[in-house]
């Protein structure tokens, strides 16, 4: 397989209470405009769906520091206003700390510019609105940061990743998902199911070459391999693992996220949801009944990979056991209400 998102034993060390990158997990940690994604032994901070900054291990074993990176160039050029702003003042903390021991230093001065990075980005976005990513993230938040004014709400998705990809490394095919979770069912006795979530904004969004069926398409080819859909399982467990052991997997203060990845054998589901489409479109049925009918769905049908679809829960994101139908369910409910 290709290569797997986790972080080395000292990177997580680092990002503990005592660590040198603690600081700036504290912030994530504090601030749910935020989302920390673990990716291939360095992470990705996101807001508001976009990249605010990288940070990557460097150098040998015995001298171990870290570099950030954050594309500013990249972003103020969309917008020229940032440059003449000068949102970032004298400029950021250089990309890599002079020694280790002056780690704990740049820490926090790029902790210190974050609101700075996060006003670049505003203004990027203004210019460039990035919808889907941004309901993403709202996603995100709203299903695993809950605080304890919400305690009593219990959401059944726990979101483990963003903007997963998975390849094969030996025949260059992979599987790109939006979102990747883990659905823990009402009944607790029961497994938890490995959760595939497409996102898609508005009806524009449901055809082309991003659209809804090719993404089935993509999503068929990589897990019609047995050996694709356990190291799938096998990742989405120990990326929860991770975001728990890190706290950024939480339901208030003194909550925590239950034990769902103590079973062996989990199943996986493709979970769609649909935001800003009307509830009677009929390019949405459209697409369906195409998918519903193509062979590649039949195909997943037959490895015992089921697609849902999350049904409005009273105007938020929080996702219930109880709002998550079977495709064929969906298509039914919008055919009665296109009569």
């Amino acid at each position: 397989m290709g290569s797997r998102r986790s972080l080395s034993d000292t990177f997580m060390k680092d990002l503990k209470k005592e660590g040198v990158l603690h600081p700036i997990l504290e912030f994530v940690q504090n601030d749910d405009t935020l989302c920390l994604a673990i990716r291939n032994n360095y992470i990705n901070i996101y807001y508001r769906g976009g990249s605010l900054m990288k940070i990557f291990t460097k150098g040998p074993v015995n001298q171990k520091t870290y570099s950030i990176s954050f594309n500013a160039e990249g972003y103020a050029n969309k917008n020229k206003l940032l440059n003449t702003l000068g949102i970032l003042g004298q400029g950021l903390p250089k990309a890599d700390p002079t020694t280790r021991e002056d780690v704990s230093k740049w820490v926090r001065d790029w902790c210190e510019n974050i609101p700075k990075i996060k006003a670049v980005m505003d203004g990027w976005l203004a210019v460039s609105p990035k919808p889907e990513r941004e309901f993403q993230q709202l996603i995100w938040r709203e299903n695993n940061r809950k605080n304890d004014k919400f305690k009593k709400t219990k959401f059944n998705y726990y979101f483990v990743d963003v903007e997963y990809t998975a390849k094969d490394s030996q025949k260059e095919k992979g599987g790109r998902f939006d979102m990747l979770a883990l659905r823990q069912p009402n009944d607790s006795e029961n497994p938890a199911i490995v959760s595939l979530v497409e996102i898609k904004y508005g009806e524009a969004a449901l055809s082309g070459e991003s659209g809804l069926k090719e993404h089935v398409k993509d999503i068929c080819k990589y897990l019609i391999e047995k050996s694709h859909k356990q190291d799938l399982i096998e990742q989405t467990r120990d990326l929860y693992e991770d975001q728990y052991e890190l706290g950024t997997l939480l339901r208030g203060s003194k909550g925590t996220a239950p034990s769902v990845c103590n079973h062996s054998e989990l199943e996986i589901e493709i979970l769609f949801i649909f935001i800003n489409i009307p509830p009677a479109s009929e390019k949405l049925k459209e697409v369906l009944l195409e998918i519903k009918g193509c062979s590649e769905y039949k195909a997943l049908l037959g490895n015992g990979i089921n697609i849902k679809v999350a049904k409005p829960s009273g105007m938020g994101y929080g996702l219930y056991d109880d709002n998550i139908c079977s495709l064929e369910e969906f298509i039914e409910e919008l055919e009665q209400k296109n009569k």
